[in-house]
Formats: structure tokens, sequence, C-alpha cells
């Protein structure tokens, strides 16, 4: 597990070289970069080129075969077997979810809170986890801040 930690830590390293050392490589996979100098946001981001056209062949495809979400599931498990090489881990073990706050949920919810547990986050963010579980009803998990609040 180590070993394949370390290659993806240098396969991680080398995209990223690529992508910092040739501008026309990063305007051609993020071509918001032509134009503007873009701060990565964890919440909201341009697509990187490859990802629009898959999205764009999908719609199309959508459009003239009535039997499209096959296709769709096959990418989605040839994506799953990639990121599991990608992290070392076993395809059962990714899980694809929508946005960033949905996953940590999923997460969250299905652990086994006990009574004077604390949820860590940072309260200036915006977006907290939500610990709304079903049956949990007047349960509550402790939120504590970065001081943030303060």
């Amino acid at each position: 597990m180590e070993a394949d930690r370390t290659g993806r830590a240098d396969a991680e390293a080398i995209v990223i070289a690529r992508l910092a050392a040739d501008e026309n490589l990063r305007q051609r996979e993020f071509p918001i970069c032509a134009r503007t100098i873009y701060c990565a946001h964890a919440s909201d981001a341009p697509l990187p080129r490859r990802v629009a056209e898959a999205m764009k062949e999908s719609v199309e495809r959508a459009s003239i075969d009535a039997r499209e979400y096959e296709h769709e599931l096959e990418r989605i498990a040839e994506t799953r077997t990639l990121v599991a090489r990608l992290l070392g881990a076993d395809e059962e073990e990714i899980a694809f979810t929508g946005p960033t706050a949905n996953g940590l949920n999923t997460v969250a919810n299905g652990l086994d809170w006990k009574s004077g547990d604390e949820v860590v986050c940072y309260l200036d963010d915006g977006k907290c986890l939500s610990l709304a579980r079903p049956g949990a009803e007047g349960s509550e998990a402790g939120v504590a801040g970065n001081g943030a609040d303060r």
C-alpha cells in the first residue's frame, strides 16, 4: 500500500510539474486560464476541458440514444477502476457523490456517534456538516469551531 501511495504521489507531482511548466498544456486543459488568473476554490471551479467534452458527449448521446444510461454506467465503472488504481484502493472502496458536503454527510451519518462526540469544523465556511440523522431526534452532536466565530 505504501508503494502505491509513493507511486501516486510521484504521478501527481509529474502532472502538476507538467501543468506548471507548460502554459499551453495548462490552457488546453483549463481554458479559463487563457483569459484570467484563476485561484482554485474547493466548492466552485471551472471544468477541465476533458470533463466538459465528456459532458457534451453524454448530452448529445442522450438526445439520440434511448439507452445512453448503460454507456454512462460503463464510464462510471471505468472511472472507479482508475481512481482505485490511483489511490491504491479496491474498487469497492470508491464512492462517487455529488457535492463535498453530501459525501461528508454520508460518512458522518454512517459513524456510530456517542454522547459527547464533537464535530470540529470551520464555522466561517458557510457550509458545515448537517448531522440530521433519521431516527436520531432529540440527540445532538456537539459542534466545535476553530475560533473564527469569536
